[in-house]
C-alpha cells in the first residue's frame, strides 16, 4: 500500500483554524516558487484552491526589507483575527432596531448628554416609556 499521496480528510464546510494559517505562512514564506504554492497548499491541508486563495488575500501583508523595498507576505495572526472579527457579526438582528424612536433616544441621551446606559435605563423606568405595542421593554 502506497502512502504518499495520503491527504487528511476535511469536513465539508469546515472553517480553517489557527494551525492551517500557520501552516500556509510557513509555505508562503519558505516556498521559492509561488507558482507551485497553492497546489502544494491544496493537498496539504485538503481545502479547494478557492479556500487557499481567499485566505491569501485575507492575510496578505506588506513587509519591509532593510533597503526598505516592499515585498508582500502572509501573517497568519493577522489572517486569524480578521476570521474572528468577521465571524463576530454572525446570529440574528437585534430587536431593539424594530423601535427606531427609543434607539434615537437611547443614542441621544448617551452620545449628546454624556449619561450612562444605566441612567438612561433608569430614567425610560420612571418615565414608565412604552413601545408601540402598550408593552414596557426596559425593566431593571
Amino acid at each position: 500500500m502506497d502512502q504518499t499521496k495520503y491527504i487528511k480528510k476535511r469536513r465539508k464546510g469546515k472553517h480553517l483554524i489557527f494551525e492551517d494559517r500557520q501552516l500556509i505562512e510557513y509555505y508562503f514564506t519558505r516556498k521559492k516558487n509561488k507558482k507551485n504554492l497553492i497546489p502544494s497548499l491544496v493537498n496539504l491541508i485538503s481545502v479547494s484552491e478557492s479556500t487557499i486563495r481567499r485566505e491569501l488575500k485575507r492575510g496578505k501583508v506588506i513587509l519591509k526589507d532593510t533597503s526598505w523595498k516592499g515585498y508582500i507576505s502572509y501573517s497568519a495572526e493577522l489572517a486569524q483575527k480578521d476570521a474572528d472579527f468577521q465571524s463576530t457579526g454572525k446570529g440574528p438582528n437585534i430587536k431593539l432596531f424594530k423601535d427606531y424612536e427609543l434607539v434615537n433616544y437611547i443614542e441621544k441621551e448617551i452620545i449628546k448628554n454624556k449619561m450612562s446606559p444605566d441612567a438612561v435605563i433608569m430614567k425610560l423606568d420612571k418615565k414608565n416609556w412604552k413601545d408601540k405595542n402598550g408593552n414596557n421593554p426596559i425593566s431593571i
